[in-house]
């Protein structure tokens, strides 16, 4: 309850913000919005094509890791024609292990393929891109901000990681790559991650950081004792 109000009262702000954050509307609507707000922030008919000589290999890798998505068994061969189309669209990124989930939860939740491409391309142009392009060249920024933020808004779970001697990237990698949508390999809590992605659509890295200090603020007392 705490997570949710708390996830509600960031997403403050233009129309389509406020709408994202009202419990009781069904699904298709919010998958309405995210289609909506993709649609505008995309530019269309501005595909960015791969070398033949890459995609083969590209289609092996993502060929093994559709098989390991064990939330997603219903379509596999549409979750890799997905990521091909990404990975083709998004060069400078190309495809990176955990897409395959972020690509499983859109198709599974709007059940769309032309909605789960124009929503994933919105979250690569607008979000992904500029921080994992060329190798994860610019996480290490995300993961520094996150440090510097429960240092000072953790004080008792930050002196608890640094006494067990545990990196925070061990940990927090995998909520970045994909989004806390790999959660779903193993706890399928789709109204937990509703709701952040609600937030990561509207207020971008500074609120989807935010969503991990809350989730950690949640655990901090049973870490610490």
């Amino acid at each position: 309850t705490l997570l949710n109000t708390t996830l509600g009262i960031s997403l403050k702000g233009c129309f389509y913000k406020r709408l994202l954050i009202i419990d009781d509307f069904s699904e298709s609507k919010r998958i309405l919005i995210w289609n909506f707000i993709a649609e505008r922030c995309i530019k269309k008919n501005s595909i960015r094509q791969q070398s033949s000589e890459t995609i083969p290999k590209m289609e092996n890798i993502i060929l093994m890791d559709v098989k390991r998505t064990n939330f997603y068994k219903s379509n596999p061969e549409e979750l890799k024609n997905l990521l091909l189309e990404i990975s083709e669209f998004f060069p400078k990124t190309n495809y990176y292990q955990g897409m395959n989930c972020i690509g499983a939860f859109l198709l599974s939740y709007t059940n769309d393929y032309n909605i789960s491409i124009t929503v994933f391309k919105y979250l690569m142009a607008r979000r992904l891109e500029r921080f994992f392009k060329k190798n994860f060249l610019h996480i290490k920024k995300l993961l520094y901000i996150l440090e510097k933020l429960i240092e000072q808004h953790l004080p008792q779970f930050n002196s608890c990681l640094l006494k067990l001697k545990i990196n925070l990237d061990f940990f927090v990698t995998p909520m970045l790559l994909t989004i806390f949508t790999s959660s779903l390999q193993y706890i399928q809590n789709y109204k937990l991650l509703l709701n952040i992605f609600d937030v990561f659509f509207s207020h971008g890295w500074i609120g989807f950081l935010k969503c991990i200090l809350i989730l950690f603020k949640s655990i901090e007392k049973n870490i610490v004792d």
